[in-house]
């Protein structure tokens, strides 16, 4: 046996009841003219005499593939079944015999249909499971679809696959899912396009200091005319943004805390001490638009000199997101730092509009609210190459968001500027003014 042959051998698939197609496409697939024997059957005539071996070369070659045949089909034999098919001659006869076997009834097939149907249907990605998993998993099951005659159109399939992956993936899913190539393109070719990004994704799923939980407050006034809900997180830098950059500072510090970093802790716990009560509200007579505010403290970390950013998203006058984080690189000018957290923004942004699409609503156009000129100037004029050669590429892709009409970037005047909540301290006036305007009240 040469090296080829020990290849197949070794990549045939075990026999299962209810699957026996796979063994079918797996022949079809890895050597043809092996299939062409177990169709077909012998095509050596029979010796005069019984045992006697082949005269001819040809007759030796087609000799040795129907018995590679022979041992392939029963090496897929599970060791239980094997005594019941070593009595047949050939590949042609023992395939008779595996397919009345194995081929399964009407109602078994059509209740391998059925869970298949369902397979599909819940398919997502596992946590921590890489493009690479993710995808010999979905492939796999769509081959199972197509051997129990269950076809489905490109698109469809394309569309399941951008779906089903985790959510550090939503900000490359949306632009293919928003475009027209996928009812041409083929299931390996998108994922090819995928691959391109897997390493950024990877890097993402790192721990940082990101929040996309809703937090909601519920009120104990059964008259009032407010929509509210209540949630299980009692995290309280996700259920309390006013203390977002607060906590995020502290973390900062968290593997050799001083005592000065113990007593701002405790001022945070003074501070929640002080307002019990305060919570997000979501009144029910605002538009349902989703817009978003994003800025950045050049060089706010004193140790390393790099950027804070922040950001936060509105639908329909609601917060129902935020971030703050500060930056991993050193931005070299405002405009930089400015620049770098409106793609962060962005990618939120995307996300909401993914999640969005799943309910029957479109949010192009989304309006995201920056403070700084020239951030906007390199938005909207992506020629200034020189300006920008420096910054990251992943970062540019609020350029291109914009060009597709994704989002729109506009100005705000700074005193307007809520997401300045997450990335600066600030007095007690201006504190309030923007713990207000994210929509924070006392329920007493």
């Amino acid at each position: 046996m040469n090296s080829q042959d020990s290849v197949l051998v070794s990549n045939v698939p075990m026999l299962k009841p209810n699957e026996f197609e796979i063994i079918k496409q797996y022949m079809l697939l890895t050597d043809y003219g092996l299939w062409e024997v177990v169709e077909h059957g012998p095509s050596v005539p029979e010796p005069a005499v019984a045992g006697a071996p082949p005269k001819s070369d040809a007759d030796k070659k087609r000799k040795q593939t129907e018995m590679k045949a022979l041992s392939t089909l029963l090496l897929v034999i599970p060791n239980e079944y094997q005594h019941q098919f070593c009595t047949c001659p050939d590949a042609k006869s023992l395939w008779n015999a595996l397919e009345k076997r194995f081929s399964g009834t009407k109602s078994s097939k059509r209740n391998q249909k059925a869970l298949l149907k369902q397979q599909y249907e819940n398919f997502t990605s596992t946590k921590n499971a890489s493009m690479t998993q993710t995808f010999d998993r979905f492939n796999k099951l769509i081959g199972e679809l197509a051997n129990v005659d269950v076809k489905m159109e490109k698109d469809e399939v394309n569309r399941k696959l951008l779906r089903s992956l985790s959510e550090e993936w939503t900000m490359y899913t949306v632009s293919f899912r928003q475009g027209d190539d996928l009812e041409d393109k083929e299931l390996e070719d998108l994922y090819n396009d995928l691959r391109i990004f897997e390493v950024e994704v990877e890097a993402k799923r790192r721990p940082t200091g990101y929040s996309h939980t809703i937090a909601l407050y519920s009120s104990e006034n059964p008259s009032s005319n407010i929509n509210t809900a209540s949630t299980a997180n009692t995290n309280p830098a996700t259920s309390r943004p006013d203390i977002m950059f607060a906590v995020c500072v502290c973390a900062r510090f968290q593997v050799r805390p001083k005592e000065s970093h113990l007593h701002a802790v405790k001022r945070i716990f003074k501070y929640l001490k002080g307002q019990p009560k305060l919570g997000l509200w979501y009144p029910n007579d605002s538009s349902f638009d989703l817009v978003a505010y994003t800025d950045s403290d050049y060089g706010g970390a004193n140790l390393d000199r790099k950027s804070t950013l922040g950001g936060c998203q509105f639908l329909g006058g609601r917060l129902v997101s935020w971030q703050c984080k500060k930056q991993t690189t050193v931005s070299q000018s405002t405009t930089e730092a400015e620049y770098i957290a409106a793609s962060q923004c962005c990618s939120q942004v995307l996300w909401i509009q993914n999640q969005m699409q799943d309910y029957g609503l479109s949010f192009l156009q989304t309006p995201i609210y920056i403070d700084n000129n020239s951030a906007i100037s390199i938005v909207n004029n992506p020629v200034k190459h020189s300006k920008t050669k420096h910054i990251e590429i992943k970062y540019h892709l609020i350029r291109d968001c914009n060009e597709k009409k994704l989002i729109q970037v506009q100005k705000v005047h700074t005193d307007d500027q809520y997401a300045d909540l997450f990335t600066k301290a600030f007095d007690v006036g201006r504190f309030i003014f923007l713990v207000t305007s994210v929509g924070m009240m006392n329920s007493e």
